[in-house]
């Protein structure tokens, strides 16, 4: 099913004597039954509503839904002012369901080859039948590109372009890389705390050599040490996870803001689910382990007759006792040093952003932004009105020295 690729610019949508600023997306019908969700209520597009010409039809969100129509049923069937131009709402969509496009409401494609970005401003999305497999889709759809490619109207000079990509890797290729930076610099961080919790279980190993060699002559055996030793490395691993879980879900909702504030993609759904508690678990208990098993193993290899006639408790006996000691500081402090130099960049990038000079006094300065996707904004002469009338009105403001229009604003990638 085809979809207008992008993000829309807000739009006016009136309803009643309330204007609201609204975001919507165009797609085809069918585009939700191929995502296989369907409207909470009404119905979806219909293919007589996706062809030029059509009846003008629209769904909500449940989102708008509930904030501008207090989850009103009636709603459905009902005729609103989107751009200007009367649509029918014909369906809600329901709360769980989310885009890539944080849309309000969606409208009908209408693909056609010489209409808005001539054709190519247009996405695909298709569903394997079952036991079907990537390779035997991306060979159809080159088959189909082909016919197109022949066409008339595309042998004019028009190139056919197309790539069959996973519809996740599709929508978390734009944060991809931003992830797996982030999750490169916990790994790190987890590492060097790993590193030294080793240490302090090695150290710890050492002030009990005298107990541990005790078991070791009167029978003991060494397994049963090391699983006792790797217990207690057990324990100190879920507790430490059972406190990350406490302040990860304390922290989550200004994390959440935060993200909000810096990419403009929806975070509602992100919270700590059943599968973040698993994983969670699953890392204490590897962390125990992996790190744990290390000083279990070297606390076990205590020379008894030495431990247990020394004066005082003594680290693991024999020369080579030293040496794991020594290479976890070794690692620790290589480890340190990356973490240190890391976030010594990652704190100059932020301070250079944000002390850039913008290359204009921005001080005093308001900006409003205003949608004229408007069927009463389709010739220019009224568009040329409306700045006209507009810049007049807001030099008469008292405290308004000065008015001016742009498409866009300086240093905004928005």
């Amino acid at each position: 099913m085809p979809r207008q690729s992008g993000m829309s610019a807000q739009v006016s949508l009136v309803t009643g004597d309330r204007a609201l600023a609204v975001r919507p997306e165009r797609v085809g019908a069918g585009y939700f039954r191929v995502l296989g969700v369907g409207p909470a209520l009404g119905r979806e597009f219909s293919s007589d509503e996706d062809r030029p010409g059509g009846d003008r039809a629209a769904m909500m969100s449940d989102r708008l839904w509930r904030t501008a129509f207090r989850a009103d049923p009636s709603v459905v069937g009902r005729t609103i002012l989107l751009k200007g131009e009367p649509h029918t709402v014909v369906g809600i969509m329901p709360s769980s369901f989310r885009s890539d496009v944080d849309a309000d409401l969606w409208t009908p494609v209408r693909a056609t080859p010489t209409g808005e970005g001539e054709g190519e401003n247009f996405a695909i999305l298709v569903r394997l039948r079952e036991g079907a497999t990537w390779a035997q889709a991306t060979a159809e759809i080159a088959a189909v590109a082909g016919t197109a490619a022949r066409h008339p109207p595309a042998s004019s000079g028009l190139t056919v372009r197309y790539a069959t990509v996973p519809l996740q890797a599709a929508l978390a290729s734009q944060v991809r890389r931003p992830l797996l930076l982030l999750w490169s610099a916990v790994g790190l961080v987890l590492l060097v705390a790993c590193i030294n919790l080793a240490g302090l279980l090695l150290a710890r190993a050492g002030s009990r050599a005298r107990e541990i060699a005790t078991r070791l002559a009167i029978g003991g055996s060494r397994r049963a040490i090391v699983r006792q030793l790797l217990v207690e490395s057990l324990v100190i691993a879920a507790a430490g996870g059972l406190a990350g879980v406490v302040v990860g879900a304390l922290a989550l909702d200004g994390l959440k803001s935060m993200a909000d504030g810096l990419v403009g993609t929806p975070w509602g759904d992100v919270g700590l689910d059943a599968r973040a508690l698993l994983v969670t678990m699953a890392i204490s208990v590897l962390t125990s382990l992996v790190f744990g098993l290390a000083p279990a193993w070297q606390a076990t290899r205590v020379d008894v007759r030495g431990a247990l006639s020394a004066a005082g408790t003594r680290a693991v006996a024999g020369g080579a006792g030293g040496w794991p000691r020594r290479l976890l500081v070794v690692g620790e402090v290589a480890l340190g040093v990356m973490v240190l130099v890391g976030a010594g960049l990652l704190i100059r990038t932020f301070v250079h952003l944000q002390t850039r000079p913008t290359g204009f006094d921005p001080r005093g300065l308001v900006a409003a932004s205003a949608s004229l996707e408007d069927a009463r904004y389709a010739e220019h002469a009224r568009v040329a009105r409306l700045f006209e009338t507009s810049l007049a009105r807001l030099a008469s403001v008292p405290g308004v020295e000065s008015a001016a229009v742009s498409l866009g604003l300086p240093a905004n990638e928005s």
